[in-house]
């Protein structure tokens, strides 16, 4: 056994695996329950999925629209932000554990449409707490160490599969905000994980050394992909722009070429289209209710076409520094890590930069384009689909985004780095990979002591 973990331990999906789970771990158990950003309303969806609602927004199994079902005792449930340094996070946990869910269960509002997928692995463990009738705090515990599991396992087959830039994936993967995010109750985890399994897929049917010819049971698995996080994050559909780095000569010929592409979008065509249809009108009367004098955002800027450009350049200029900020801010954007602010940033961009040697000769300059495009319009996509969507944070006409989060850009952070990639810059550092690793880890071991402190 430990000669064949020392052989794959020379694998980065291996060590990025070991690491993960035990950095993770540590943080699951350390992080107050519902800490993380909307932490309560996380938990809430993942118990209407561990209830069998498991084919939101498609459908709903177990109820009507606009309603979750939760135990009977659920508003009995002690819940509250947990104040910096003032050593309230063992008080909460020991509330929780003094409270068992009833298996009575209830109906109660909620107007959300986020699909259940991206819950899936919380509410499992939701569910197996409840049937081993375990105390509040484990069966959070156990929603928690699940998504840490998907995070894991999906982002093991991304590094695996990942053909460049496989050192800075493994940088990103074990970042901090990252990691916490994965061991909390976050749909983010799994989200992160798919982004970072879609990429790698697109770059190793692109310019992976295989040799093996594609075909349609390829690019379906590039269509599911796509899906989730388009039902997860819509913006996220302009990731799809990097299958068409693929070449058509990895198809045989260019009628299978097309066939593949036809079959792969079929997926977002009719799930994804069946569901924004279904979900549409409710966010078009949520946005209409509020808005101001009858006029929604969107109309605003239909109107003012300009306001889409002037709105995202005074955002940037406004928020660029808070949101590489927000990267290295745990809890609900309360928990700062403070050295890691500057840290975390200067040594994701050294390793960004460092790693240009390992792109093929056979990346070519469209591939480069194809990436830094998919980057760019998801990053402004994040930014205005949330100055559209949401009108509390965003009244009519605001001159700027506000409510966009530094986490959100988490999944596409690979990108920029290859598109601007130096294949003349070559790395002559011994065990390159590991001291990535340990640094990162030095990194995360920082925080998880900053997160003891701050709640302990």
């Amino acid at each position: 056994m430990i000669t064949m973990l020392k052989e794959k331990l020379k694998d980065t999906s291996y060590v990025f695996v070991l690491t993960a789970i035990i950095i993770g771990f540590c943080l699951a158990v350390l992080n107050p329950p519902f800490q993380e950003c909307d932490g309560l309303s996380h938990f809430r969806r993942a118990m209407d999925v561990s209830y069998g609602n498991f084919l939101g927004s498609f459908c709903n199994l177990t109820h009507e629209n606009g309603v979750i079902n939760v135990p009977e005792n659920f508003s009995e449930m002690p819940y509250f932000i947990a104040t910096p340094n003032a050593k309230e996070g063992g008080y909460l946990g020991y509330l929780l554990r003094n409270m068992t869910f009833s298996s009575e269960k209830i109906m109660v509002p909620d107007s959300s449409s986020v699909t259940s997928f991206v819950y899936w692995p919380q509410g499992i463990g939701i569910w197996l707490g409840r049937t081993l009738k375990l105390n509040v705090f484990f069966v959070v515990l156990l929603a928690k160490l699940f998504n840490l599991i998907a995070y894991v396992a999906l982002t093991f087959m991304a590094i695996k599969k990942m053909p460049v830039f496989k050192n800075l994936m493994l940088a990103i993967a074990l970042m901090p905000i990252t990691l916490y995010q994965a061991a909390s109750l976050s749909p983010d985890s799994v989200l992160n994980g798919v982004t970072f399994l879609f990429i790698a897929l697109c770059f190793n049917y692109a310019v992976g050394d295989s040799k093996e010819q594609l075909s349609w049971k390829n690019t379906i698995i590039l269509g599911f992909l796509l899906l989730i996080m388009f039902l997860c994050k819509y913006v996220y559909i302009c990731l799809g722009l990097l299958v068409f780095m693929i070449p058509s000569e990895k198809f045989g010929d260019k009628k299978n070429y097309w066939k593949s592409f036809v079959i792969s979008i079929l997926p977002i065509l009719i799930l994804g289209g069946y569901v924004f249809l279904r979900v549409a009108p409710d966010v078009t009367t949520s946005d209409t209710q509020i808005a101001s004098d009858g006029m929604t955002q969107l109309q605003y800027l239909m109107g003012k076409p300009v306001m889409f450009i002037k709105v995202f350049r005074s955002t940037i200029l406004m928020y660029f520094n808070e949101y590489l900020r927000q990267m290295d801010i745990f809890g609900n954007l309360n928990y700062e890590l403070t050295l890691i602010n500057i840290i975390c940033p200067c040594v994701i961009a050294c390793i960004g930069c460092l790693e240009g040697s390992s792109l093929p000769d056979n990346f070519s300059r469209k591939n480069r384009v194809l990436s830094l495009l998919a980057f760019l319009l998801t990053f402004y996509w994040i930014i205005m689909a949330l100055y559209i969507a949401d009108p509390i944070a965003n009244p009519v006409g605001g001159s700027v985004s506000a409510g966009v989060q530094g986490r959100y850009f988490v999944g596409i952070l690979i990108l920029p780095f290859i598109a601007l990639a130096s294949k003349n810059i070559k790395i002559t550092i011994k065990h390159w990979m590991y001291k990535i690793c340990f640094v990162m880890i030095l990194m995360d071991i920082y925080s998880i002591m900053m997160l003891y402190r701050y709640c302990y």
